[in-house]
């Protein structure tokens, strides 16, 4: 059921391209690529499916957070619209969890990982607006009605927590 409900609408993980979709790119393919996405079986796909139960694991123990499992949400104002979010926490916070291939085996930090940035005022870590995460996020806040998200980025190294990314659609 979730194949078929989540076939004909935009999902969370495509609207980062289709914002940032432009003239030079070919309409047709990219429409049928999300229409009939091809089988995700590519290494980092594998990887980041495969490690998300220690991720989740490592996020609780970080944080205390109980994990509550969720499917699709389709958004009641834009039917158009779909998220799958990792987990609920609590009533106002969606959990979105990375497991990084191109650094599964490192520490986590904006030189070798393109969609975090240092904050200038205060050194901390978040997430970049450029990045397509960023859309996915706000996506999965949207469609469910949430105001958070923690972004959960963990390696067989390191985990980073960067909380509270605010809905800002």
């Amino acid at each position: 059921m979730w194949h078929a409900e989540r076939k004909y609408r935009i999902t969370a993980s495509s609207v980062g391209q289709i914002c940032r979709f432009t003239e030079k790119r070919d309409k047709k393919a990219f429409a049928q690529g999300l229409i009939d996405p091809k089988p995700l079986n590519k290494p980092p796909i594998i990887w980041g499916k495969s490690k998300e139960v220690m991720a989740k694991d490592a996020y609780q123990q970080k944080t205390g957070n109980n994990i509550q499992q969720c499917g699709l949400f389709v958004s009641i104002k834009e039917p158009y619209l779909a998220s799958s979010p990792d987990g609920l926490i609590a009533q106002t916070t969606v959990l979105e969890v990375k497991c990084p291939w191109s650094i599964r085996n490192s520490t986590i930090s904006p030189e070798n990982y393109k969609h975090i940035q240092y904050v200038k005022n205060d050194g901390s870590v978040r997430l970049k607006k450029s990045s397509p995460y960023y859309y996915q996020v706000q996506t999965q806040l949207f469609t469910p009605g949430r105001d958070f998200c923690d972004f959960f980025i963990w390696t067989t190294c390191d985990n980073l927590l960067l909380l509270w990314i605010k809905m800002s659609i």
